[in-house]
């Protein structure tokens, strides 16, 4: 039977929204600021990598398995994080 860890979920998505929300409150602060000037934007075009978006996506969707319940093997969750990372 798969236990559903609540707190779990909560910590998880709650984590992730708090920290979106503040990316978001940043940027608008910065952008009050003057902060986000054309120097900001060619640092961040040359300095982002979507293989990290991607990478996080994938962390999350296992972390997501094992609250709902479902046993993973950690040799195995490492290796699809490799594979995704370097594939992306």
């Amino acid at each position: 039977m798969m236990e559903i860890s609540i707190g779990g979920i909560i910590g998880l998505y709650g984590g992730m929204t708090c920290g979106i929300l503040g990316w978001w409150l940043g940027r608008s602060k910065a952008k009050k600021n003057r902060g986000l000037d054309e120097l900001h934007g060619y640092i961040w075009q040359k300095a982002k990598s979507y293989s990290w978006y991607v990478t996080l996506a994938a962390i999350y969707i296992f972390f997501t398995l094992i609250v709902f319940g479902i046993e993973l093997n950690s040799a195995m969750v490492l290796g699809i994080i490799l594979l995704v990372h370097l594939g992306s």
